[in-house]
């Protein structure tokens, strides 16, 4: 299905919705999952303003656990597209930030097996602007996903040593 994000005040009353269900157990939660596939895609604006909400309609500052957390998963495109302001934008709220991009391979044969229509050059951009972003924001973690497995292209394995040598996030 293609993406699309939805209006804000969609996702509002989706949140409203899940606080009158959660009832007297609200305050055991202190995390959201924003999105589905490509929660990046949707944009900074959409991004803050539904993140901004979660926090106060979730009350997260009265949790029982300590810190609030916020997921999204991105993909290949949207971290390479993603403004400088977005993540600017989430390092300033309440939340510890944890985003996930699915790279899956470095190698353009298992990407091809994957049916991943993406190049092995996207792959290197978006994995170097994740480790610059890890670098640079203390309240944002942005991980990937790689698959692994023996029926894969036989340049798989060399191929994510050559992404990730020398590139250590630590």
């Amino acid at each position: 299905q293609d993406f699309a994000p939805r209006p804000a005040k969609d996702v509002i009353r989706q949140m409203k919705d899940l606080k009158r269900f959660l009832g007297q157990d609200l305050h055991n939660y202190n995390a959201i999952f924003l999105g589905q596939h490509d929660a990046l895609s949707a944009g900074r604006e959409l991004l803050e303003v539904t993140a901004e909400r979660a926090y106060e309609i979730f009350e997260f500052e009265r949790s029982h656990l300590r810190g609030a957390c916020l997921f999204l998963f991105g993909s290949v495109d949207s971290m390479i597209r993603s403004e400088e302001r977005l993540f600017e934008s989430l390092s300033r709220f309440p939340f510890s930030t944890y985003i996930n991009v699915g790279l899956e391979s470095n190698d353009p044969d298992t990407l091809e097996a994957l049916k991943k229509p993406i190049s092995v050059e996207k792959i290197r951009e978006a994995f170097t602007r994740m480790l610059e972003i890890n670098r640079r924001y203390e309240k944002i973690e942005v991980t990937s996903n790689f698959v692994f497995g023996e029926d894969l292209p036989s340049g798989h394995l060399p191929s994510l040593l050559e992404l990730t040598k020398d590139r250590s996030n630590l």
